[in-house]
């Protein structure tokens, strides 16, 4: 078919040429040239054609492959998708009925949802409630933690003495496992410089360890309790601007004037005690310095605290605290029987310590006759100048404080009095020759007087 196309043209073009010979007088030879010069162009022309019809011809089976792995991916998700439906968490592993309803009512938790969405600020680092994801997943895993507590209470009241005993067990297992497995990663691994994974990992971990337990839980009583939807003890926590506006003149007008409220927070700890669950709601407030070179801080303005059945059993207004952020997990509450009457008591940071080790709080100890927290000036007061502890043991308070060296003493209580015990300090003695000498001092406090009864010198000194 090509040969007969060029045939036709040669042939147009030797008819021209005739005609126009007439006229131009051209000689043979130039009629020639000129047909070779019209050959080549044809010649490469046709290379070209050929050359792009090569490249089309690749990009043709290039888009039929393309469009066949398009196709097997297709494919591969559909079976992917499959695959995730039939992996989806069932949590309803004992109920007996047709129903899935409790897959539902998990699925749609108010934890996770509140996780996935900080979760996905804190990435962008758009979240001003945690300064890295290891604050978030520790936050999390104490937020199950307090639920699990709370589930696991519950149930007490649902179950015969003889079912709670083994649900009982069975929650001491879970709790020893947990403990146990940190145990080994420390001594095996951390205590030997070995890393198996970084903080927010093992938090990950917890967390979700937490979870999975809360749920068995839930599903405990959600077959006991007929079915009903279970009941979470988180909410997600929201103030207005004029309660924002309330707390940034309190707190401006308590500390500095160039402090911005950035965020508004709502903070559960739990306690389980022999005879329940005490939970403890702290609110407050997060901080930012505008113009000091300080770091973030939390101001706790409240304390709610609640029984077994998350009835109200009493509230502390009108603190005036300012915590600094390294103590987001707990804003420096604590639950501890400070007074040894087997009745947990409580404390709160009030504000940042200084050189001296001392950690200014306040302390409630619980009133037996009135069933509330009693605020105590004592170690309210004690807390200014030193850090305050408990040795369980001798059932004292321990003081302990930094004045060039480290100081502690020993308290007991005596009809609600503090009286000391003993002390154990260091004691810097100067040399005839103007050098100091350390000495680790021990004393007993006898008949009103402090009593040495051991000095011994520091073996660098």
């Amino acid at each position: 078919m090509k040969k007969l196309i060029i045939l036709v043209i040669l042939a147009m073009i030797l008819s021209g040429c005739r005609n126009i010979d007439v006229v131009t007088n051209k000689s043979g030879d130039e009629y020639n040239e000129e047909l070779e010069s019209l050959m080549k162009k044809i010649t490469i022309l046709e290379e070209e054609l050929e050359k792009k019809a090569i490249v089309i011809s690749r990009i043709e089976s290039e888009n039929t492959n393309k469009s066949n792995e398009l196709d097997l991916l297709k494919e591969e998700l559909v079976e992917l998708n499959d695959t995730i439906d039939a992996l989806q968490p069932d949590y309803k592993r004992f109920s007996a009925e047709t129903t899935d309803l409790f897959t539902d009512y998990i699925s749609n938790n108010p934890i996770d949802k509140k996780y996935n969405s900080d979760l996905d600020l804190t990435i962008k680092e758009l979240n001003s409630e945690y300064d890295s994801i290891y604050y978030l997943e520790h936050s999390f895993e104490r937020i199950w933690q307090i639920e699990m507590e709370y589930a696991y209470q519950r149930l007490k009241k649902m179950l015969s003495q003889e079912s709670w005993d083994y649900l009982h067990e069975s929650q001491m297992n879970f709790q020893n496992e947990m403990n146990n497995t940190g145990y080994f990663i420390f001594n095996a691994f951390s205590k030997n410089d070995i890393e198996i994974c970084d903080y927010s990992t093992e938090a990950i971990i917890r967390k979700n360890q937490y979870r999975k337990r809360t749920i068995d839980l839930l599903e405990y009583i959600y077959i006991l309790d007929g079915g009903k939807e279970p009941e979470f003890l988180f909410q997600d926590y929201f103030e207005d601007d004029e309660s924002y506006k309330r707390a940034e003149e309190t707190i401006r007008e308590l500390y500095w004037n160039d402090l911005d409220v950035v965020l508004a927070f709502e903070h559960k700890l739990s306690k389980l005690v022999s005879n329940g669950i005490h939970i403890y709601q702290l609110n407050g407030y997060k901080v930012i310095p505008k113009s000091h070179n300080y770091m973030s801080k939390f101001s706790v303005d409240t304390i709610v605290i609640y029984d077994e059945d998350f009835e109200l059993v009493q509230e502390i207004k009108e603190l005036n605290t300012l915590v600094p952020s390294s103590r987001l997990f707990d804003y420096g509450f604590q639950v501890v029987d400070w007074n040894f009457d087997g009745h947990l008591d409580i404390s709160l940071f009030a504000m940042e310590g200084g050189t001296m080790l001392n950690a200014p709080s306040y302390y409630w100890l619980w009133d037996t006759e009135s069933s509330k927290y009693v605020l105590n000036d004592i170690l309210t007061d004690l807390s200014q100048s030193s850090w305050l502890n408990v040795d369980i043991e001798k059932n004292e308070v321990v003081s302990s404080y930094r004045a060039q060296g480290h100081h502690s003493t020993n308290y007991f209580w005596s009809n609600n009095e503090l009286l000391p015990v003993s002390y154990e300090g260091v004691d810097w003695v100067q040399n005839e020759n103007d050098t100091y000498q350390r000495f680790l001092v021990k004393k007993l406090y006898e008949n009103g007087d402090w009593v040495e009864i051991e000095r011994v010198p520091f073996k660098e000194d």
